[in-house]
């Protein structure tokens, strides 16, 4: 009784609709990827078990169909590895330090370009840490007319990131290019002539 009642508690913990921090980009928290395995192999245990109770069942009443035995098995392993599929390739984005497949990095840069004062996103990368979390660099080139804001830029695009995307880390790099008046050598100038 009191592993049906675990199993209970680890399923209706498991069907929890994740939750969001906000905005329509949002991180989605899927949870340990340790919970999820132990909940599948779990539920792989409990799904085997009855394929193993049908298969008796089928060669005790009609031993006729001893096939029944091996067929279950392979159909029910079959089942267990679909299942397993999506927290390896889980695993597979966090070792491989991937982006996260409910971010679009493409999105991510023309929202930062639409920020006041940002003339192009230089460079932007973005990876999972865990399951839970991801973080993000980002190089920004503001407008030559920007250099005394560039906190408030640099305030704007970490709010974006932080809190419509929902990363859990980020920094944010901006550089402003000035331009320079062409300085003239009175030397050169005269050697030229």
């Amino acid at each position: 009784m009191a592993t049906a009642t675990h199993m209970a508690t680890v399923t209706l913990t498991a069907l929890q609709p994740p939750h969001s921090r906000g905005g329509s980009g949002g991180q989605r928290q899927q949870g340990s990827l340790a919970v999820r395995a132990a909940f599948i192999h779990a539920l792989g245990d409990l799904v085997q078990s009855i394929g193993v109770l049908i298969a008796a069942y089928i060669v005790r009443f009609k031993p006729d169909f001893k096939l029944a035995d091996p067929i279950c098995t392979y159909i029910f392993s079959i089942l267990v590895l679909v299942t397993t599929f999506r927290i390896i390739r889980d695993t597979i984005v966090i070792v491989l330090e991937g982006v996260p497949r409910h971010l679009d990095t493409l999105r991510i840069k023309e929202d930062l370009l639409k920020l006041e004062d940002v003339q192009s996103v230089d460079e932007l990368n973005v990876w999972a840490l865990t399951t839970d979390k991801t973080a993000a660099i980002v190089h920004l080139q503001l407008a030559p007319s920007s250099a005394s804001n560039w906190e408030d830029v640099q305030a704007k695009a970490r709010h974006l990131l932080l809190h419509t995307y929902g990363l859990g880390r980020c920094t944010v790099q901006v550089q402003t290019h000035r331009l320079r008046p062409v300085r003239t050598c009175t030397h050169c100038l005269q050697s030229s002539a």
